[in-house]
């Protein structure tokens, strides 16, 4: 369920990628073949895939086939082999950037261990959107550990899910640092986690913490934490935590706006977390005012 690090802006390279006159991949085609080599990299239906200066080559690939997708307004699937990984697995990548796996990985000459099971369900926006976000090539170091805790998600464990993603944040802090791309997903998938078991406000509160130090990282994910913690809050019933967490979720709207990195529908959503809070300020302040 992890995502891939970025530390690019996405939304730029998806542009990039988009299908132009002279691209080998002609407009109809909806399925793509990737094959990510032992060196590390990687190509699409034989094309080499261009990677950007400190920019992973699982976030070039999805930023690759977002590109397509919003050449065609529809999500595109890809076959990826990871040769080093040992694995097959077969995603969708949508015009917004969300992914999901098609079924299950599969295990080429390595283990099946090896292979991440990544299309676990993120929460749903109002328009019904999975945000299921997968780490289609989840770095190696993460990679077992990952593996349990989706494997605890998917027994319903989530309380043994949650141990396993403090015990993997704590040994990437010390490994990596505090603000590492490692330590960050680490965070975003106890986000995940605490949203599951229905603590919402604990949800929320880690995305919101997650969007405002991508946003001073300059990270495009700033985006997808902003909305995760939207659905988090809509379902906050504690006012004054709904009013203090909206208000944050306000001024990073605002924030990522001007840096062009929502979409129309992604301001309508938060059009809608304003409009409540809205609600919730005046209904607290005529109650605070009726009190004796």
């Amino acid at each position: 369920m992890l995502r891939r690090p970025v530390r690019t802006g996405r939304e730029r390279h998806a542009a990039d990628a988009a299908p132009n006159p002279s691209s080998p991949f002609e407009v109809g085609v909806t399925r793509f073949d990737v094959v990510v080599s032992h060196d590390g990299s990687a190509t699409v239906n034989g094309v080499s895939v261009p990677v950007m200066e400190e920019e992973t080559v699982s976030v070039a690939i999805l930023n690759l086939l977002q590109g397509y997708a919003r050449g065609r307004e529809n999500p595109v699937e890809a076959v990826v082999l990871d040769e080093a990984a040992g694995y097959t697995a077969r995603i969708e990548v949508s015009p917004d950037g969300s992914s999901r796996l098609l079924g299950d990985a599969e295990s080429a000459p390595a283990p099946a261990e090896e292979a991440v099971e990544a299309g676990t369900p993120q929460p749903r926006d109002d328009r019904g959107r999975e945000d299921a976000l997968p780490a289609v090539l989840i770095p190696r170091e993460l990679a077992e550990p990952v593996a349990r805790v989706n494997a605890a998600v998917a027994a319903g464990e989530l309380e043994r899910a949650e141990e396993l993603v403090s015990q993997l944040t704590e040994s990437m802090v010390r490994w990596h640092g505090a603000e590492h791309p490692y330590t960050l997903e680490c965070h975003e998938l106890a986000a995940y986690i605490a949203f599951l078991r229905g603590h919402h406000r604990r949800s929320a509160a880690i995305s919101l913490e997650l969007a405002g130090l991508r946003h001073r990282q300059g990270d495009p994910l700033a985006r997808e934490d902003v909305i995760r913690a939207a659905s988090a809050w809509r379902l906050l019933r504690d006012t004054p935590a709904a009013i203090a967490h909206g208000r944050e979720l306000v001024t990073l709207r605002t924030r990522l706006a001007a840096q062009g990195w929502l979409s129309a529908a992604d301001v309508k959503l938060l059009d809608r977390v304003e409009r409540r809070l809205n609600r919730l300020t005046t209904a607290d302040t005529a109650l605070k005012a009726a009190a004796p």
